[in-house]
């Protein structure tokens, strides 16, 4: 676990790959970050559902055919990305896995900082109850500098339900600098963009009537509805 300054940074080890209906390859995971606010009351996250933020975003990073990241991003199709959002609730059952994710932050509170993570947490325990066939598709960019457009993104619309404290942390705890003096490492989110010729999938559980209002919003947004199989990760 890494603090960058800009976000905190989960490196893989490897052996989780990402294969689907849809994706031009098998893709293997390399590291997950999250961008989010001012804790529960301004959201942090880059994508929208029917005009509606939420609090945080998860983003599970993947390369084609496991390239290095530089050689992905030379690829239109070399990265391929999960993204999940976070919604703060008081009505959120407890989670071991994001309240041990949590504890670990104080250990990379400034930028530069990081910790070996000792298993106390899985992955899949920080998705919870994420139905993973359902989801948007679309092909977009990275949402930092340079933005490169070659990003495969699955957006997953079913918000993963965390306690208020859960989100408070990351913008209450981590700092932007190497100082504890320098401020907090807050709004690390991408504004909304405009959605260009860009056309967006949608996986068959979540198949609606053309008229329907349900869309995912990078800006504006028109839904092409497409059936496409459920994500499937290999371990």
């Amino acid at each position: 676990m890494e603090n960058t300054g800009k976000t905190v940074y989960v490196h893989l080890a490897d052996g989780l790959h990402l294969s689907a209906q849809g994706l031009p390859a098998i893709y293997t995971a390399k590291s997950f970050h999250l961008h989010w606010g001012q804790g529960a009351a301004r959201p942090g996250s880059e994508h929208f559902i029917n005009y509606k933020g939420f609090s945080m975003e998860l983003h599970i990073v993947h390369t084609k055919n496991n390239l290095s990241m530089d050689d992905a991003l030379k690829d239109p199709e070399g990265i391929a990305v999960l993204a999940f959002f976070l919604q703060a609730t008081a009505h959120a059952h407890p989670s071991h896995s994001w309240d041990s994710f949590t504890q670990h932050l104080k250990k990379v509170a400034l930028k530069g900082e990081d910790k070996d993570l000792d298993g106390s947490f899985s992955l899949r325990g920080l998705l919870g109850s994420v139905d993973l066939a359902r989801y948007y598709r679309y092909q977009g960019s990275l949402t930092t500098p340079n933005c490169d457009e070659v990003v495969v993104w699955t957006v997953f619309p079913d918000p993963i339900l965390v306690p208020p404290g859960v989100v408070a942390a990351f913008s209450s705890i981590l700092n932007s600098t190497d100082s504890h003096a320098g401020p907090r490492l807050q709004n690390n989110y991408r504004p909304l963009q405009s959605l260009g010729d860009r056309q967006v999938q949608a996986s068959a559980s979540l198949r609606v009537a053309p008229s329907s209002s349900s869309a995912l919003r990078p800006a504006a947004l028109i839904l092409l509805l497409i059936s496409i199989a459920a994500i499937t990760w290999h371990l």
